[in-house]
């Protein structure tokens, strides 16, 4: 049993969970802004980049965050240390995934004895192939990646509404 943060819930054990993963080499905005979506903590689009950085990327190298403490951090340990807070095993599970691109699955010993088995695999090879083919569609598709409007509402604890900062002192 994994006892999640403050001991508010548990899981009955670690889970995987899937994210739009982009190339840091190929797509460096698209990367940037997904590791800042995913491990920074943002109410609207305009908290994921200051005005004063031109991309997300300098953004990231070089940007600062101001803690509930009053401390500043850069952007760069911040996301850096709840990454390797919540992203475990990656670069296992990438080689795995990688290999299974390049080399394929290994074929099933069943699939040599029953000739029907072959003919399922075969239909399900053809609709990953075409599902492959429906994910290098364009990203219009992720709705986490779409900007959407910032709305100055503040953010509402026990009846009373306060602004972000205030919010941060709540968070662990």
């Amino acid at each position: 049993m994994t006892t999640l943060r403050n001991a508010c819930a548990r899981s009955p054990q670690p889970a995987i969970i899937r994210y739009a993963r982009f190339s840091e080499s190929q797509q460096p905005e698209l990367y940037y802004r997904s590791i800042l979506q995913l491990f920074m903590l943002y109410c609207c689009d305009v908290d994921l980049k200051s005005a004063a950085y031109a991309t997300y990327e300098l953004f990231y190298s070089s940007g600062t965050l101001k803690s509930a403490d009053g401390l500043l951090h850069s952007v760069e340990s911040v996301v850096d240390k709840k990454l390797c807070l919540f992203e475990k095993d990656a670069e296992t599970l990438d080689s795995i995934h990688n290999s299974i691109d390049n080399q394929g699955v290994l074929e099933d010993a069943w699939c040599e004895m029953c000739h029907e088995q072959q003919l399922d695999r075969l239909e399900c090879a053809e609709l990953a192939s075409s599902a492959q083919q429906a994910d290098d569609e364009p990203l219009a598709s992720i709705p986490d990646l779409a900007i959407t409007p910032c709305y100055n509402t503040g953010i509402g604890v026990g009846g009373k509404k306060g602004h972000s900062e205030q919010g941060q002192l709540l968070l662990p």
